[in-house]
């Protein structure tokens, strides 16, 4: 992970969903003791997200890595807060495992539960993980993306103040004819304006801290909505789909391949991948590229747009996440796998019933 890639969660707003980078270390060490609790200390390079207030925070779990040393993959991005939500402690929650008697009876499982059916390994654990957050997600009300070359812009409404007072490279700058702050990072830039008592936050990749304002200038954002016809030629318009209304985050996860250890090896054999179904909400998979455009890339699954967001750095690692949204549902097969084939392997998720024999007999994930 680069340095831009850290510097995008360093000093934020404690009460906000976007964990601080020492929680997100703090989270990831647990996962990743109760990873190797799991299959054994040389767990392969598969990744567990950290799903806070409805927004996915990848950790991989690195074979052979210190527990005191997390690799935190941010190219996902993170939301801001509601401006509903100041004040309140947003990074808190509950989260755990429920318990295989009640699957068959929660709508939301039993449309999550899928399987890879042309997985190359054996289904190695299934699970169904539940987190309870204080906060809903700020849920953007627009997301333009373009695609060749990849540029990503995302706008939220009515958020809270992202900035501590010790935000570094935060200066000001005029937004949308008004003043307003602008923070320019290595691969993103993040604008933040008022206008009529509403707190706006913008974030963009792709393109130059001023070509995002202008495109801000140019929009038209009318109470919290886009018109079309105001986005410039290049650019497409992402739904943003329902706004969210739960503040529990339900994902059917299941895992394939073999990750335990070899005594004297210091790589676990074999391969694997993690596929994880959300029924809860989840912002656009596209909002990856106003975060990090360097390495998000984009195909087609069954009709549907994925984006595949790196691991690490894209010029030297193999691996990411391949996420899309469907029906309600939002797909993720994450593997140190090249874009390609996770491709594939996402284009073979079927839906399961959690009756099924090969659900029954797989192990618990946890």
């Amino acid at each position: 992970m680069n340095d831009d890639q850290l510097h995008r969660l360093a000093h934020v707003q404690t009460p906000r969903p976007t964990v601080q980078i020492g929680q997100v270390e703090q989270r990831a060490r647990a996962l990743r003791r109760r990873h190797r609790a799991t299959v054994g200390a040389g767990t392969a390079a598969l990744a567990t997200a950290l799903v806070v207030g409805g927004v996915s925070i990848p950790g991989s779990l690195q074979p052979g890595g210190s527990s005191d040393e997390p690799v935190v993959a941010l190219a996902l991005g993170a939301a801001p807060a509601r401006a509903a939500d100041a004040g309140k402690d947003c990074d808190t929650g509950t989260a755990a495992w429920a318990e295989r008697s009640t699957w068959a009876q929660d709508q939301d499982v039993l449309g999550a539960a899928s399987l890879v059916a042309d997985a190359p390994w054996p289904l190695t654990g299934v699970g169904v993980h539940e987190e309870t957050g204080a906060c809903l997600p700020a849920a953007p009300v627009a997301v333009l993306v373009d695609t060749a070359p990849v540029r990503g812009i995302t706008v939220w409404a009515d958020v809270a103040e992202p900035w501590t007072e010790d935000t570094e490279g935060v200066a000001p700058s005029e937004v949308r004819g008004v003043e307003g702050q602008l923070r320019t990072l290595d691969a993103s830039s993040y604008a933040t304006w008022t206008e009529d008592g509403v707190l706006w936050m913008a974030s963009g990749s792709g393109l130059p801290a001023g070509e995002l304002l202008e495109i801000l200038d140019g929009l038209e954002l009318d109470q919290g909505q886009l018109a079309e016809g105001s986005v410039p030629p290049g650019f497409d318009v992402v739904q943003p789909g329902a706004r969210p209304t739960e503040l529990t985050t339900t994902t059917w996860w299941v895992r394939y391949g073999d990750t335990e250890a070899v005594e004297g090896e210091d790589q676990p054999v074999g391969e694997g991948v993690d596929l994880e179904v959300t029924a809860s909400y989840r912002e656009p998979p596209e909002v990856a590229a106003s975060h990090f455009a360097e390495g998000v890339r984009f195909a087609e699954v069954d009709g549907a747009r994925a984006t595949f967001a790196p691991m690490g750095d894209p010029a030297t690692d193999v691996g990411g996440w391949l996420r899309w949204q469907r029906d309600g549902l939002t797909y993720t097969v994450v593997g140190t796998l090249p874009m390609e084939e996770l491709l594939d392997l996402a284009r073979s998720v079927e839906p399961v019933d959690v009756t099924e024999p090969e659900v029954i007999e797989a192990p618990d994930l946890f």
